[in-house]
């Protein structure tokens, strides 16, 4: 039904095009063809776009849900690699050699809260921010807890957070209102001495999901 809607505003085009043709002064016809010519592609994407626009609509929301979940995604030259690709680019120190801050990093992400923002009601919009801590598989294995530390924006009860769980790469979640450093002290497994890292937090609408 919608794409016999459809035909009847490309078939009033077609016939305005064609008795534009027959009126308009000899001199000035190759103009017009020209335009119309231009204006082809354009007009054919865009009923294109409206006939197909459930299917698009669904490819996007399959594409989203995928970069959200940290999974990896390609479309011709662009690509988005999954969080274990990531990892498998940062050097290993192999199982017995010392973890140094070559072979660790942190990684982060934001997007706006509207729930918060709603909530606080002060002028301000909140974002939920994310960090984990991205290595290979056998350093993320040696890694014993995170401890994080934010910024004395944050109440004190708030400022020092541990995190052990290895199944979610040692997340950290909170909310934010602006830009701000977070510092990660990594204790290891068969390490003296941790390892500290930081990372600065910018703030994004909609980042991925790690």
């Amino acid at each position: 039904m919608k794409r016999r809607y459809l035909a009847i505003p490309i078939l009033i085009a077609g016939l305005l095009a064609s008795v534009a043709v027959l009126i308009v002064p000899a001199d000035r016809v190759t103009m017009l063809v020209n335009l119309i010519t231009g204006l082809a592609w354009p007009l054919a994407l865009l009923i294109m776009a409206l006939v197909f626009w459930p299917q698009l609509q669904d490819i996007a929301t399959v594409i989203v849900t995928r970069v959200h979940g940290g999974a990896a995604f390609q479309l011709g030259g662009f690509s988005v690699g999954s969080l274990p690709e990531q990892a498998a680019r940062i050097p290993s120190p192999g199982v017995t050699g010392p973890v140094s801050l070559e072979n660790i990093a942190l990684l982060h992400t934001s997007f706006i809260r509207p729930d918060k923002t709603r909530e606080f009601d002060d002028g301000r919009t909140y974002y939920q921010f994310e960090v984990i801590v991205i290595a290979p598989d056998d350093v993320l294995r040696r890694v014993v807890s995170v401890r994080y530390e934010l910024e004395k924006a944050w109440p004190e009860h708030l400022r020092v957070r541990t995190v052990a769980d290895r199944a979610t790469r040692f997340k950290l979640k909170e909310l934010a209102n602006g830009t701000s450093i977070v510092t990660a002290r990594i204790d290891l497994r068969g390490q003296d001495q941790p390892l500290l890292l930081n990372r600065f937090i910018d703030l994004r609408p909609d980042g991925p999901r790690l």
